[in-house]
């Protein structure tokens, strides 16, 4: 099944759980407007008051703003696991707000063009968060 399209009812789960989903899609092609799409579908299957669990390799400063899209309506707690740097994992817990499909339903055209145009304009900075550098890409 593709996190993008899911098959569920919406208000179907009480949580849901990513790990490092969330990451895979960042290393692809059309990053952000995937992840937008899978958070976009997460929200919509998850009941008002359920949980979205992302684990990440990602910090916050490169994850946060996923699940704060004009589209998104989450609470949001973010947790560290380790204390050692470049060994650690980050746990982002999202809670689904009431507003949360009426937000979806009256922002999604507006992200989704937002990223479709980001990603006209500047192919190469879909990859931002995968640590890609062009160096890398000759190699």
């Amino acid at each position: 099944m593709d996190v993008r399209d899911l098959k569920f009812e919406s208000d179907y789960f009480h949580i849901a759980i990513d790990k490092s989903t969330i990451d895979a899609l960042l290393c692809g092609d059309h990053a952000y407007l995937n992840v937008a799409k899978m958070t976009k579908e997460v929200q919509r299957v998850l009941q008002v008051g359920g949980y979205y669990i992302a684990i990440s390799y990602g910090s916050p400063d490169t994850r946060l703003e996923h699940f704060q899209w004009d589209h998104l309506s989450f609470d949001v707690t973010q947790m560290t696991i380790g204390e050692e740097p470049g060994n650690q994992h980050f746990v982002y817990i999202c809670k689904k707000r009431e507003d949360a499909d009426q937000k979806s339903m009256e922002n999604w055209s507006i992200v989704e063009r937002v990223l479709m145009d980001a990603d006209k304009e500047d192919p190469e900075e879909e990859n931002i968060d995968s640590g890609e550098n062009e160096e890398e890409k000759n190699d």
